[in-house]
């Protein structure tokens, strides 16, 4: 059996201080259950999406394979397609795959990346956000069986 995943909602507005360490757990609760639950927040800071674009242009590997012209049409398709990239609503954006910068959080446990996809002022000190579902995922070993042994069982 692989794992199962299976989302919750949640809809908890709260504060992120951009630069701030989260060393405590943000509880919440299931707002269909009323059960309560948390997630761990390490890090919130911004991010220059054209900063990365330069590393990632500039790249020695990068550089390697492809010719001056090819890094020039792609950089023009990228810049293109991020300018045109115009959310209809608050509720839209674009996607960027992103991975978090160290492996195991302040708990010990794997992280993963989140990204809002809204641009902010570089002076940005704190950011409304809302913490809208969780994933509860359920694997093999989650999964206990009773074993019943006699000669008469009546259930």
């Amino acid at each position: 059996m692989g794992p199962c995943h299976e989302v919750h909602q949640v809809e908890k507005p709260i504060t992120l201080v951009v630069g701030e360490d989260y060393p405590d757990k943000l509880m919440f609760r299931d707002v269909a259950t009323g059960v309560e639950h948390w997630v761990q927040i390490n890090r919130v800071y911004l991010l220059d999406m054209w900063e990365e674009a330069d590393k990632i242009f500039s790249n020695p590997n990068f550089l390697e394979q492809l010719t001056s012209e090819e890094i020039t049409q792609i950089r023009l398709d990228f810049e293109r397609k991020l300018l045109d990239a115009k959310p209809l609503s608050r509720s839209s954006g674009m996607g960027f795959i992103i991975w978090p910068d160290q492996p195991t959080g302040t708990l010990g446990l794997r992280l993963k990346a989140a990204l809002i996809q809204e641009p902010f002022l570089a002076n940005t000190n704190t950011i409304q956000v809302e913490l809208f579902q969780y994933i509860h995922t359920t694997t093999r070993d989650d999964i206990l069986f009773a074993q019943i042994t006699g000669r008469k069982l009546i259930i």
